[in-house]
């Protein structure tokens, strides 16, 4: 789930003051495509370090050795891979710092967060670890991206040798993270849905970067995708228009040509926002 926090603090828990992500409006974001061009999603949410060998929290410090984590066991970790920490009542997010990188048994942030208020829970002990709670990644900064891409050109493969279509043409698919998902989706356009004051109004990655224009936290996102055959189906080339999830005059989308296409809208709620 987009904004996922962990399993022991509930959803709408904020992070300390400090923490590199606004849960509430930040988890969801994306870039605005020019004109009618695909948009892209990006999508941020706590995973456990190494599920089959999960890594827990043991203490916290603030004197001295300021603003410390300390791990059950060493952890290989990046500059640029935010951290997720927490005592089961308040949470932080940030990059880590350490010593050595790639053998880190305690982290601290790169940003001031202080954890002087942080207490584990009472049956959290070295030698029984199981109630401490969880180290979590939120990834990099971009976290789970989706977008529409010509097939074979994020992979680097000369346009002559690309996939096409029966026609010759280029295909495009649907990428996660730079890798191919869903062959044929031409078109992805996002509007993010933010509440405020017991109202829904809805903004495109541009917009949402006016929180005077566009306030409230983040509590649904609407996608909207056309979906094109790989193959020639109309006899003839046709003039074909679907509207899409675009403000203005960048609502519809035009093709002419022979192939067969199909506009799918929907509505997703992020049920663990507030």
């Amino acid at each position: 789930m987009a904004g996922y926090r962990g399993s022991c603090v509930s959803a709408d828990t904020e992070a300390t003051s400090g923490s590199v992500i606004d849960f509430d409006r930040q988890t969801v974001r994306g870039v605005e495509g020019n004109g009618t061009n695909s948009d892209k999603l990006s999508v941020l949410k706590a995973e456990e370090w190494d599920m089959s060998n999960p890594v827990r929290i043991i203490g916290f410090t603030s004197s001295a050795a300021p603003n410390t984590v300390q791990l059950t066991r060493p952890i290989h970790t990046k500059e640029t891979e935010m951290l997720l920490v927490s005592d089961c009542h308040q949470l932080a997010a940030f990059y880590p710092e350490c010593t050595d990188m790639t053998d880190c048994s305690s982290v601290k942030p790169k940003t001031a967060i202080s954890f002087k208020d942080y207490v584990l829970p009472e049956n959290c002990i070295q030698s029984d670890t199981e109630s401490c709670p969880h180290l979590y990644t939120l990834g990099t900064e971009n976290g789970m991206t989706y977008s529409v891409e010509e097939i074979g050109k994020l992979e680097g493969i000369n346009d002559n040798n690309r996939r096409k279509g029966s026609d010759n043409r280029q295909l495009f698919a649907l990428y996660r993270n730079d890798v191919e998902m869903v062959e044929g989706v031409e078109n992805l356009q996002i509007l993010y849905g933010l509440e405020n004051n017991a109202q829904t109004q809805y903004c495109d990655a541009k917009q949402l970067e006016d929180s005077s224009a566009c306030p409230g936290n983040i509590t649904h996102i609407r996608i909207s995708m056309v979906v094109a055959s790989s193959n020639n189906v109309h006899s003839v080339s046709e003039s074909q228009s679907f509207d899409i999830l675009n403000h203005g005059s960048d609502g519809t989308l035009t093709k002419n040509d022979r192939r067969l296409r199909r506009v799918f809208t929907t509505t997703i709620q992020l049920r663990n926002k507030r």
